[in-house]
């Protein structure tokens, strides 16, 4: 079995969806989850629960590493977890408002996680390497994290980003933060990162600018499907399935997780894509941004 090192993000979510209009001042019926969260955290169950193997490194408040990673674990993640008695762990309130979010977040102990957290033996160990753009943006433009994609790259390993956040990015600066991406083979964004990073609007162009940069990139664009680019090939464009979100809290990062766990297992791109696609839908019938344990 494939095994996928994930590195970044990992957190305690909290996610409301009214069930009613919103009354000032006096109590809103709700419905309300408390679930693991974070990116990079969540793209490893995913990659676990479709098929491969996953290797999670994070950083959190010293009293969460036992209880989160026993969390990991429930989903086949291998957790590799390092406290911090400086940090809490990080932690989100989101507010569901139909197909948007309203995210209250405090990255915590999550700025303090070290690409040096990933060793030579771990590396040598796995086939792939997966990076979360908030990661990238906390280390700045030190360039300690294009250092750890030239690490994995010299071992063999394959390696994907997933940018993040359009707004983090604009701030950072579109450049530095390409510059500290350069050599990811799979580029995974939504639809704004993609136009954001490319300078081009719309999905399947903004895709097929990207793709003269890295030799695959699969954009998500909600209702509107997935569009794949990949070297020497035409821009391919996938539709998304029909159906009533109860929660889009995750679904790129389980898009990211199923596309993940079937490019490095062999398949297709296109079957990548469409896996991806499928977990997707499972994360945003759901309430939170894990998947159900039996999801295969």
């Amino acid at each position: 079995m494939k095994l996928a090192l994930c590195i970044g993000d990992v957190i305690d979510d909290v996610v409301v969806r009214p069930l009613e209009a919103m009354n000032p001042d006096t109590d809103t019926k709700s419905e309300i989850v408390s679930s693991g969260g974070g990116s990079a955290a969540n793209t490893a169950c995913w990659i676990s629960a479709y098929g491969a193997s996953s290797r999670f490194f994070g950083t959190v408040g010293t009293s969460d590493v036992d209880r989160l990673s026993k969390d990991l674990d429930k989903y086949g993640v291998q957790p590799r977890l390092i406290g911090t008695d400086t940090e809490n762990t990080g932690a989100i309130v989101l507010i569901i408002d139909g197909n948007q979010r309203h995210m209250y977040n405090q990255r915590g102990a999550n700025w303090l996680t070290s690409p040096e957290q990933i060793t030579a033996q771990d590396l040598q160990e796995a086939d792939h390497l997966h990076l979360s753009g908030y990661s990238i943006i906390a280390g700045g433009d030190s360039g300690i994290w294009q250092n750890l994609i030239a690490r994995a790259k010299a071992t063999g390993l394959t390696v994907s980003l997933d940018p993040g956040s359009a707004s983090l990015i604009s701030n950072f600066g579109v450049e530095n933060f390409l510059a500290e991406i350069s050599g990811a083979d799979y580029l995974l964004p939504n639809l704004d990162e993609a136009e954001l990073l490319s300078g081009v609007s719309g999905l399947m162009e903004a895709t097929k600018a990207l793709g003269e940069q890295f030799p695959v990139v699969a954009t998500t664009a909600s209702i509107d499907g997935v569009a794949l680019a990949a070297t020497g090939a035409e821009v391919q464009h996938f539709n998304a399935p029909q159906i009533s979100a109860v929660d889009p809290t995750g679904a790129g990062d389980a898009f990211s997780g199923g596309f993940i766990a079937a490019a490095i297992s062999g398949k297709t791109l296109p079957e990548a894509v469409l896996q991806g696609i499928e977990s997707g839908r499972v994360a945003v019938s759901k309430m939170g941004a894990r998947p159900p344990i039996d999801v295969r």
